[in-house]
This record gives C-alpha cells, structure tokens and sequence, in this order.
C-alpha cells in the first residue's frame, strides 16, 4: 500500500518526503553529565519562568507569613540535546532525573517543597 500510494504520489508530481527518524535517547545522552550545567566555560544558561498562584491558603499577620500553592514551569534550551529535525522535544517527566535542572529557589522564602504525587503529571 505505500509503494502504491508512493507510485501514484510521483505519477501525481509530488515529491515523496522521508518519514521523520525516531531519535534514539540512548544516543542523546552519550557523554551528558547532568552535574554539569550546558554552556559550561560560556555563557549562563538564559531559564525562562512562569508562575501561576493556584491558591492564597493561609494568611498570618500576627507571623506576617502567608501560604500559597503555585505552578512553577521552567524552560531553558541545552544545547547538548540537539538533534537534527526538530527545535524542541518534550520528554518523559521520568527521565528529569538524567537531565540537568536550574536550582532554583525563591528568595526570602521561609520553606517550600515539592509535593508528591502518586502519578507524574
């Protein structure tokens, strides 16, 4: 079926494209240390953020504290992950451990955590 498909394309002239290569993550983590920030010995790696309030749920002032949930999304560009075909991929949340992340914290914080969920969003 697609040799025929592929035959009438031509017969039609249109050029057959190439179906896209799967990238083979096993080849994009040779030699990747995720200690090691990209553009070591260069320039700082430019993260992006946003940060939506979820919810205000609790309010102190005799503490002068607050708590709040929020979502935090990062997005930087690692150019030791580059493969040819395509600009961005979006990874299994599974495979963040293999990956560098930024370190980030939020200043004048008194504590926060990560919280845990029985299935990765």
């Amino acid at each position: 079926s697609v040799n025929a498909q592929g035959s009438e394309d031509a017969a039609n002239g249109r050029e057959e494209t190439p179906a896209p290569q799967p990238v083979k993550l096993t080849a994009l983590f040779q030699g990747y240390d995720p200690l090691i920030r990209p553009n070591f010995h260069g320039k700082p790696v430019a993260v992006q953020m946003s940060m939506t309030v979820a919810s205000i749920d609790q309010v102190s002032e005799v503490d002068m504290d607050y708590t709040v949930t929020v979502l935090m999304r990062q997005y930087w560009n690692d150019p030791r992950l580059t493969f040819p075909g395509n600009k961005s991929m979006s990874l299994d949340p599974r495979l963040v451990k293999k990956l560098w992340v930024p370190d980030t914290f939020l200043e004048n914080s008194k504590s926060s955590y990560l919280p845990t969920v029985t299935v990765d969003n």
